[in-house]
């Protein structure tokens, strides 16, 4: 069975303005890109009484090797969503949460599941021989994980409209 060693417990970026939802999504999809991320949108929601509140799920995926992997999720949710138009340009106003969560999927394609004996070498295996490697993996992910949001973060600052 797939293992999950939970990194970085959500962080949130909370904003309440206008928004350009797209140059969002692409400074989210490039960062992940430039990193070697697989994204993928797993859930995409919009509230069909009122059309005002979306909810978005994405899991960014990196093979590190073929026992490890990077998982980001990234959670959008936004709330008294409307179209407003600024300079001619459209854009979205609402109020945004958006958070960040990651943790290490360690056999992810389950290869010491098959028999029991494998299940007490992974054990071992886990704890004596690559503690030290998954340590630097850890790092390396709550990094990425950091880093991502405060790119996040600072965008959101920065740009007015």
């Amino acid at each position: 069975m797939t293992e999950f060693d939970y990194i970085v417990f959500p962080i949130r970026i909370y904003h309440d303005d206008v928004l350009d939802t797209a140059e969002v999504y692409r400074l989210l999809q490039e960062w992940l890109a430039l990193r070697d991320y697989t994204l993928y949108e797993k859930e995409y929601h919009v509230d069909a009484r009122t059309e005002h509140n979306v909810s978005v799920y994405w899991r960014a995926e990196k093979k590190v090797d073929d026992y490890t992997q990077f998982v980001i999720e990234v959670r959008i949710k936004g709330n008294n969503i409307e179209e407003v138009t600024v300079k001619n340009k459209k854009y979205i106003r609402g109020i945004y949460n958006v958070s960040f969560e990651s943790f290490l999927e360690t056999d992810y394609e389950q290869r010491w599941e098959h028999k029991p004996l494998l299940k007490i070498w992974r054990g071992l295996y886990d704890r004596l021989f690559i503690k030290d490697k998954m340590d630097r993996f850890s790092e390396e992910l709550r990094n990425d994980t950091y880093n991502i949001y405060d790119e996040l973060k600072a965008f959101l600052s920065l740009k007015k409209f």
